[in-house]
């Protein structure tokens, strides 16, 4: 009994102990799947939050129904979505490390990081200034 609450410890300490103060969370329509909905006017071009790619993506809409992971344009998902994505540094592909830029949703700052050079996701900004534009 004793081994089984040591062990609970320390996963709840994993857990919790690794976790980020103020880490950013996605709202709760960039983490639904995108819905084309059902056909009630024409279809039209929408933007969506692809949580697996940490990216906004073109979907089409059928005109009714859906979910709220649908955005008129894609600055309005980045807005939205990508400026809430977690910190993701990317993998390792170059020579170089480069300075970026994203979006931390606790302070409403922008914050530098060091971007590895591939993959990644959209919460990342060549500049302060683009970084500021897109999430403040």
């Amino acid at each position: 009994m004793i081994l089984f609450i040591q062990i609970t410890f320390l996963l709840m300490c994993v857990v919790s102990c690794n976790s980020k103060s103020g880490a950013n969370v996605l709202p709760y329509e960039c983490i639904l799947p995108s819905d084309s909905g059902h056909r009630c006017r024409h279809s039209r071009t929408r933007w969506y939050f692809n949580v697996k790619q940490g990216q906004c993506a073109k979907f089409k809409y059928n005109g009714c129904g859906g979910n709220q992971n649908r955005f008129d344009s894609y600055s309005e998902c980045r807005r939205k979505c990508s400026c809430h994505a977690e910190i993701n540094q990317g993998i390792y592909c170059s020579e170089k490390y480069v300075l970026r830029y994203y979006w931390e949703t606790s302070s409403k700052m922008c914050r530098e990081f060091w971007f590895s050079g591939c993959k990644g996701n959209e919460n990342r900004y060549r500049t302060i200034r683009q970084c500021k534009r897109v999430c403040d």
